[in-house]
């Protein structure tokens, strides 16, 4: 894994396991929800799988997001580096501002 890759790997498995917080998902309700198995999920929130542009549409689908939402934040977390509060805080601001 190149050194982009492992930072973009890492957003988007921050960004991702922040949504799935937000929504009071354990990693088996997103899996139910989502129809995706729970060791892809735990897969990708760990770093180890990119989710392709189908799973991130699938997860803003179910989420209720707009389309663009979460590549935008995986893109602002790999330019930033937010701790995981930081980002979550941050999150939580926009979701907000959606409703």
């Amino acid at each position: 894994m190149t050194h982009e890759e492992f930072i973009t790997a890492g957003a988007q498995a921050d960004v991702l396991r922040i949504l799935r917080i937000c929504m009071d998902w354990s990693i088996r309700d997103a899996a139910a929800t989502l129809g995706i198995s729970a060791s892809y999920i735990s897969e990708v929130e760990n770093g180890r799988k990119h989710p392709s542009g189908k799973i991130l549409n699938t997860y803003s689908r179910h989420l209720g997001l707009p389309k663009g939402f979460i590549e935008t934040w995986i893109a602002i977390q790999q330019k930033h580096g937010y701790t995981h509060q930081k980002l979550l805080l941050e999150v939580l601001s926009s979701l907000r501002k959606l409703q």
